[in-house]
């Protein structure tokens, strides 16, 4: 059976993987042994480095889940 208090989120980016050079950010939020939301888009800005794409990615998925 599956703990339901744990939830696991998983991000992963790619750079320059558009035409435009922006990079693509994909996410999932686990809770138990489902997906509660998942999702993958454009990243709005352009980056010089996988290193900013990430920090981008991040930035731009994590919002969606603040349990504050």
């Amino acid at each position: 059976m599956s703990d339901l208090s744990e939830m696991e989120n998983y991000i992963d980016e790619s750079h320059g993987a558009h035409e435009d050079m922006r990079g693509q950010t994909g996410g999932c939020v686990k809770v138990g042994s489902g997906a509660l939301r998942s999702g993958s888009s454009e990243q709005r800005i352009n980056t010089l480095s996988m290193c900013e794409t990430e920090l981008v990615g991040d930035s731009e998925y994590l919002p969606y889940w603040d349990t504050r």
